[in-house]
């Protein structure tokens, strides 16, 4: 698959795919049933790659409208990525996930725990990017930090 110039690789598709997942994480914790409050969030994040002494992190903010959840839509497949094993409760949400696309595979596993105001979690994936293992693990610290403007 190319976007633009450049070739999709197994990595970008399902890096693409996760952080856009991550993004929504509130909207799909409303959906899927963990409780999360609406209004405006804030999401940090700290991923560590086995192939980088440096952690990356990165703040999100997102405005969550109980009106917007799509039940049905949680984690919907896309890109070649398959989601399974999804646990939905009131406090925790759990789910695996397998990516295939261009010849690569990338599999990882994810946790999160919320009290409505606040969450945290944490993702591992795996993957082999030019004949290289790696291995991503990803936490997360969220809060929701007032009305949506």
């Amino acid at each position: 698959m190319t976007i633009g110039s450049r070739k999709r690789t197994p990595l970008c598709s399902a890096t693409g795919a996760l952080a856009a997942a991550l993004l929504l994480l509130p909207s799909l914790a409303l959906a899927g049933g963990m409780k999360v409050d609406p209004g405006k969030w804030e999401i940090h994040s700290i991923a560590r790659m086995s192939m980088m002494p440096t952690p990356r992190e990165s703040t999100q903010t997102q405005c969550v409208r109980e009106s917007e959840m799509k039940p049905g839509e949680f984690l919907k497949d896309e890109d070649g990525c398959r989601v399974s094993d999804v646990v939905a409760e009131k406090a925790r949400m759990a789910w695996t996930l397998v990516c295939d696309s261009g010849g690569g595979r990338m599999s990882g596993d994810a946790e999160f725990h919320s009290t409505g105001s606040t969450m945290k979690g944490r993702m591992t994936l795996t993957m082999k990017h030019g004949g290289i293992d790696m291995t991503v693990v990803r936490i997360f610290d969220g809060r929701r930090v007032g009305d949506c403007d």
